[in-house]
């Protein structure tokens, strides 16, 4: 995925030269299609926790996407033709997998201006305990009012 310093974003497509970008394992959706089940590792047709990312058509729409898993009775993970599937249904066209995991973590602003988690993120097989790891992808964002209601 690579970002322009206009905010413009493509996937295996810059836009002049690079200002961010970020690499994944593999695309699993492709001209709106997700890919079929002999292009993946057994793995990957596991329920997991996943993290994607994704884009519309027209390019305008980035989708950040993290899944939670490995908690019986709240999230058992998806499959990535089940992630995929789902993400069709919200308008992506293309998308691509990163590490996912229980380094899965979403995090937001607060309305107190402090980071908020707001998913369950799974380590060691504790619940809610976040994975320490040293990378991360991070967009700035307008704020959203509904989120701080």
């Amino acid at each position: 995925l690579y970002l322009s310093p206009d905010n413009r974003a493509g996937m295996n497509q810059s836009f002049g030269p690079v200002y961010n970008a970020i690499s994944g394992d593999f695309y699993f959706i492709s001209r709106g299609q997700v890919h079929p089940p002999d292009m993946y590792r057994p793995y990957h047709l596991q329920p997991e926790p996943r993290a994607a990312l994704g884009l519309d058509e027209a390019g305008r729409t980035l989708f950040l996407v993290a899944v939670d898993g490995r908690q019986p009775n709240y999230s058992e993970g998806l499959t990535v033709i089940e992630l995929g599937e789902i993400l069709r249904e919200y308008g992506v066209y293309t998308a691509f997998n990163l590490d996912g995991g229980g380094s899965v973590t979403l995090v937001v602003e607060g309305a107190d201006g402090r980071p908020m988690v707001l998913n369950s993120p799974i380590h060691g097989r504790v619940p809610g305990l976040e994975r320490p790891v040293a990378n991360h992808l991070g967009v700035r964002a307008a704020r959203i009012a509904s989120l701080h209601r």
